[in-house]
């Protein structure tokens, strides 16, 4: 097992070719309004202070298990243990940013490499940094985000965090007018992971469950549905 502190900078490889993809035995997106309030208040304070003072901000830990390489892509692939909330989290908000008023299409480019593999198409799998479960629409539901078409999945959580995020960011801008980039920089710069990679030996559901207890319980069907599917083989779970 390693273990080391990482930024969103390069939890996103900087914005070369990378991607995470949820197990099928993880749980869907949960998030709700109490958590997405509270990210955001931490990032506008980061923001209210950079560059000046460059604060570090703790989002706990994400746990993946080290792939092989994409055969076709040749991108390294990882598995998300834990942290599935967090990182589509950021993602959805760093897509909202994209939507702001004052946001170049320069600047969106920029951002979007944050989010999207550009190299690939957009109707492939490959095209995503992040692929959710397909579980009440949550990855349909990001897919299509991230890609600028409608949603419509009521069922899924992520429409009404990027909704939230997107009302948000444009609130905030008719307040006081937003530097997009200066909101970017110390979103990636700033907000901080210790980051656990896994090894083939190492035991993810000890871990997995050990690191459950802040955020939206772990329900014990989860627990039950994790413990088992993370000891079968993938080609069975």
């Amino acid at each position: 097992m390693n273990v080391r502190n990482i930024k969103i900078e390069e939890i996103f490889s900087g914005g070369g070719d990378i991607q995470y993809r949820l197990p099928i035995f993880q749980r869907t997106y949960v998030w709700e309004e109490r958590h997405w309030k509270e990210l955001l208040a931490d990032v506008m304070a980061i923001y209210s202070n950079y560059p000046e003072a460059k604060t570090e901000h703790f989002m706990g830990a994400i746990v993946v298990m080290r792939d092989e390489h994409d055969g076709s892509t040749g991108m390294k692939v990882n598995k998300i243990v834990d942290g599935q909330q967090r990182l589509i989290t950021i993602s959805l908000l760093l897509c909202a940013l994209i939507n702001t008023i004052h946001c170049e299409p320069k600047q969106a480019n920029k951002i979007k490499k944050y989010l999207v593999n550009s190299d690939e198409e957009d109707n492939d799998e490959a095209y995503f940094k992040i692929v959710p479960i397909d579980k009440y629409g949550d990855r349909d539901t990001y897919f299509s985000i991230l890609c600028g078409r409608p949603f419509e999945n009521a069922e899924s959580k992520i429409a009404d965090a990027y909704t939230y995020f997107k009302k948000r960011i444009l609130s905030e801008d008719r307040s006081e007018k937003l530097n997009v980039d200066r909101l970017f920089r110390c979103i990636i710069e700033c907000m901080a992971f210790v980051n656990i990679t896994l090894e083939k030996n190492d035991q993810p559901y000890k871990i997995f469950e050990s690191l459950n207890a802040k955020g939206k319980p772990l329900t014990q069907a989860d627990l039950v549905q994790n413990y088992i599917a993370m000891r079968l083989p993938t080609d069975r779970q």
